[in-house]
């Protein structure tokens, strides 16, 4: 009976372990974050990627969504060739821009 008794503790303790062992390695697979999470980027990691990118577009200064082609505005007022060189350039390779903050204090400048 107390053989028994042992195999039975015995059983249920190596089954524990290796229930305890299957959920730590999922959690180190996963990173300890729920699956919802991992497919979601973190904010860091959206604050990374530019939201806009201020370029040129028929020779006029223009917004882009950040990886768009076609411009989301066009500053029809701003002609490159009234910015200095160095503006002229920047605009030419794309400025990304971070926050709508960011992007109405660039076009202000660019402006005046």
């Amino acid at each position: 009976m107390q053989a028994a008794k042992r195999l039975k503790i015995l059983a249920i303790a190596a089954g524990s372990a290796c229930l305890l062992s299957a959920v730590l390695l999922t959690i180190a697979f996963w990173g300890g974050q729920p699956a919802a999470a991992a497919s979601h980027p973190s904010s860091e990691e959206s604050e990374l990627r530019p939201l806009y990118t201020v370029g040129s577009y028929n020779n006029r200064v223009a917004v882009f969504v950040y990886g768009e082609t076609e411009p989301s505005q066009v500053l029809e007022e701003v002609f490159l060739r009234s910015l200095p060189a160095g503006d002229r350039q920047r605009l030419e390779q794309g400025i990304p821009v971070y926050s709508e903050e960011d992007l109405w204090s660039l076009l202000e400048d660019l402006e005046s």
